[in-house]
């Protein structure tokens, strides 16, 4: 073995023995483990109830879906849940016991918004004026997070329902719209009501899918303006129907359902997508709607 050779064989052997150098770093204690908020991994949680000023919102998982149980009954926005559900992991930067703590100074006396997701109850309190973490106490001790939450704990109902006007995984069997009603048989072949054959199964099928996969910009809380006219959803498997109420067309599309108590703000030209199965509306009756 030449020189050479012998010689980038040693220079292997001392990298190698310097990155093993690098990477024990002797003489430093090993880091700590990550503590983290709760014992929970987010897919153990299938119930959240959170307490605010707007009341009591509550959430239940449902065959792998996020409905909200309270204030009303209606499919949940399973986005905004899954990143609620990341609190339950939160890196706990530091922490100390409750006990023999003024609670007052950490905004703990009387929590504005509290959590509790299966069993685990998490009280949101102020934020440490150095760094701006939040302090949250569970059980008996008050640890501090990033202030990543409080914004979506703070929200009303409305910001936790779903945006889909029809819930995932419910299939259309009927719908009623403004100028026509369809209804699927038995072979998947739709009927529509008044007949007209210029209207082909096509055109009846991409309607019923444009409904399937309609999603709202925002929700808001139902504000009871008068109605310019109806559409009733027929779901498969004996489901309650779902009703509609039209709002407004324009300057944007609001359909409300007022036996939750919330409206669906989508934008105007998905008026014509979902609401008419013929020829479009004139646009002396989409003003005025």
């Amino acid at each position: 073995m030449g020189k050479r050779a012998l010689l980038n064989i040693w220079l292997v052997v001392a990298l190698a023995v310097l990155v093993w150098v690098v990477w024990q770093e002797p003489g430093h204690p090993p880091k700590p483990a990550t503590v983290k908020l709760t014992g929970l991994t987010p897919a153990a949680v299938d119930k959240i109830v959170i307490t605010n000023r707007h009341g009591t919102i509550s959430l239940a998982k449902r065959d792998g879906a996020w409905w909200m149980t309270e204030p009303v009954k209606v499919a949940a926005n399973p986005v905004r849940v899954d990143s609620l559900l990341q609190v339950a992991g939160a890196e706990s930067v530091s922490r100390f016991p409750a006990a023999g703590k003024d609670l007052s100074a950490f905004g703990l006396s009387k929590p504005s918004v509290s959590l509790r997701l299966n069993d685990s109850e998490l009280a949101f309190g102020g934020v440490a004026p150095v760094d701006q973490r939040r302090y949250v106490r569970v059980g008996d001790i008050i640890h501090l997070i990033a202030d990543r939450y409080s914004f979506a704990l703070t929200a009303d109902a409305a910001a936790w329902v779903s945006r889909d006007l029809v819930p995932k995984g419910a299939d259309i069997v009927a719908l009623e719209l403004p100028d026509a009603k369809l209804f699927r048989g038995d072979k998947g072949e739709w009927t529509v009501t008044p007949t007209d054959e210029k209207i082909s199964q096509d055109a009846v099928k991409a309607k019923v899918k444009a409904w399937q996969e309609a999603q709202a910009l925002r929700v808001a809380p139902y504000d009871k303006r008068p109605a310019h006219g109806k559409v009733v959803i027929g779901l498969e498997g004996g489901q309650s129907p779902l009703q509609y109420e039209i709002i407004t067309r324009k300057p944007e599309l609001i359909l409300a359902r007022p036996e939750v108590g919330m409206q669906f703000y989508l934008e105007a030209d998905q008026a014509q997508r979902l609401l008419t199965l013929g020829k479009p509306a004139t646009a002396e009756s989409t003003d005025n709607n």
